[in-house]
């Protein structure tokens, strides 16, 4: 078994990796930053900062080869995924000259949390990362074209992310310590290689000029567009005078050790630490010591210092991703430090410990990291949308339930009719002149004053949507339960009375989630639903006969509603 696995192309690695993605992938629009990114992608638009265009460009073609769902651009993530998890195996095993190092390296990174999270959604580092590590490979090739093919997947990934120029630095530098040696005709095809994907971001100026529906930021000058690559509106870099801000130096490495132990465990990065310094002291070159001391520079020391992050953004899944690099390399490091032990006495057996010890990981990992059943956005957003009356005006302020809708509206077609509005002016879709606004709570105040500013007339009618990040916000709000849905306090304009049609919206939001929660198997979400419908039901036409009408379908008894409404 071992001899054929010692000839297993790189491909039968990508190939297994795919399947333990595409079997934990999510089946739709998940909620952070999926729906905005399949949105921009659908429609041509510009994404948050940094953009995006190749991932956008590449999206676009996704969905419409792969029917136009998420679950189209959720496997374009798994197939770049495990062609960067392949790709990793082929050049580490090259570099070793061994197989068991190249599947260990593979397998601690390949299903680490954080990559592994991101490889089954909609994201564009997935995408990030296979540009990086195919640089990395094709820099050191001999072969010229080779060569120019890394220098030109470099200018590739530097148009994809900045975070591409941040770690793909040291191979910046070997790329041009090998140029000074070449001729002024490699230099100069090296330089349009280099510069020439740049031009991708004359998309994000051309479609924010155009009529894309949805423009993260006004994008009228040059300025403007360098501004939002480098993301400077986010503030979580250096201050304005170039000073660190948020919590110590210290603070920072104590949590980004802890980070990286959850991604790849304590045993790993002993073994990273022991092939890095096993490397460094007894067998590398001074350039390939240099370049790995200058990457783990890079990741481990700079990119905290710079960070203004507090301590609890180290736990956010969406700020862990700007360590991935750093947890690739470690990964690698790992893969070699197993091969150094493997060469003392009686330890030939360990690097094939490992690699069983990580195999056993990715089992144990699994359920807690499967999407499979993760339909809490989707199914939020659906019961936003369908309780509306035709035509009307939906106002969101929250990302986290806006894109979501926007995914189901611009990518799906689902209440094509209904015309979604925001107050940053990222969906640039006019509301509908004389119909009524739909908002939540929180929204009503601003949308009153947008509304009176605007002089419409349409009452705006405030509904009670109480979600974030998928947990309830509400005041009964239970142990993080994604679909808790509670009750709240109905507003509107100043001075305004609670209109039936506002009750008749609430009545019919909650009755569409209690048959959602059906579908879910959720039976006692199903009940809260229908308690809470139960407030209204005596205000709608015909209420009590549709309320009744629908607790049966769901096959939930009268006496469950009334001791559900008793434990309020």
């Amino acid at each position: 078994m071992v001899t054929a696995l010692r000839i297993a192309p790189p491909w039968l690695v990508g190939l297994a990796f795919f399947v333990i993605y595409r079997l934990s992938i999510a089946p739709t629009v998940v909620f952070g930053d999926s729906g905005e990114l399949l949105t921009a992608s659908r429609v041509l638009g510009v994404a948050h900062p940094p953009g995006y265009p190749l991932y956008t460009l590449l999206g676009n073609l996704a969905l419409r080869a792969g029917g136009g769902t998420a679950l189209a651009m959720n496997t374009l993530s798994a197939l770049l995924a495990a062609a960067s998890v392949g790709l990793l195996f082929a050049i580490v095993r090259r570099a070793t000259g061994a197989l068991a190092p190249a599947l260990l390296a593979t397998l601690v990174f390949g299903s680490s949390p954080t990559w592994w999270s991101e490889s089954i959604i909609t994201e564009v580092y997935p995408l990030s990362l296979l540009l990086l590590i195919a640089a990395a490979g094709s820099v050191y090739a001999k072969d010229a074209r080779l060569f120019l093919l890394g220098v030109y997947l470099l200018g590739l990934g530097a148009a994809h992310h900045p975070i591409n120029v941040f770690y793909g630095a040291p191979l910046f530098v070997v790329a041009a310590l090998r140029l000074r040696r070449e001729s002024m005709n490699m230099r100069l095809a090296a330089l349009a290689l280099l510069l020439g994907p740049l031009s991708l971001l004359a998309y994000l100026k051309l479609r924010a000029a155009s009529d894309a529906p949805l423009v993260w930021s006004a994008l009228a000058t040059w300025g403007d567009v360098w501004n939002h690559y480098m993301r400077t509106g986010y503030g979580d870099l250096l201050a304005g005078d170039g000073s660190p801000r948020g919590i110590s130096f210290l603070a920072k490495g104590l949590l980004l050790g802890r980070v990286l132990r959850e991604e790849l465990a304590l045993t790993a990065l002993l073994l990273a630490s022991l092939g890095f310094l096993w490397g460094a002291f007894r067998t590398w070159r001074r350039s390939l010591i240099a370049v790995v001391t200058f990457a783990l520079f890079l990741g481990a020391v700079i990119l905290p210092a710079i960070l203004t992050w507090d301590d609890t953004a180290f736990s956010t899944a969406s700020n862990r991703v700007f360590f991935i690099p750093l947890a690739l390399l470690l990964a690698v490091l790992a893969g070699y430090g197993a091969q150094v032990l493997g060469r003392f006495p009686r330890l030939g057996w360990l690097p094939w410990a490992a690699v069983l010890l990580a195999a056993g990981g990715i089992a144990i990992r699994f359920p807690a990291i499967d999407q499979r059943g993760n339909y809490a956005a989707a199914d939020l957003a659906r019961a936003f949308l369908n309780p509306l009356p035709p035509e009307s005006n939906l106002i969101i302020s929250d990302g986290q339930i806006l894109m979501p809708v926007l995914y189901l509206q611009a990518v799906e077609g689902v209440r094509a009719d209904i015309v979604i509005d925001e107050p940053k002016g990222i969906w640039r879709k006019e509301p509908s002149g004389g119909a009524p606004y739909f908002t939540n709570k929180e929204t009503a105040e601003v949308m009153a004053k947008r509304v009176s500013i605007a002089g419409e007339t349409a009452p705006v009618i405030a509904v009670p949507f109480g979600m974030g990040w998928g947990v309830g916000t509400g005041d009964r709000a239970k142990d993080g339960d994604p679909f808790a849905m509670t009750e709240v306090a109905i507003r509107s304009l100043p001075d305004h009375r609670i209109r039936t049609a506002e009750r008749e919206v609430v009545f019919a939001f909650h009755l569409q989630y209690a048959r959602v929660m059906q579908a879910r198997g959720r039976r006692d979400a199903v009940i809260r639903q229908l308690a809470l419908a139960k407030i209204y039901a005596g205000s709608t036409d015909g209420g009590e006969a549709l309320l009744s009408g629908v607790a049966r379908a769901l096959g939930v008894k009268p006496d469950e509603i009334e001791n559900r409404e008793q434990q309020k």
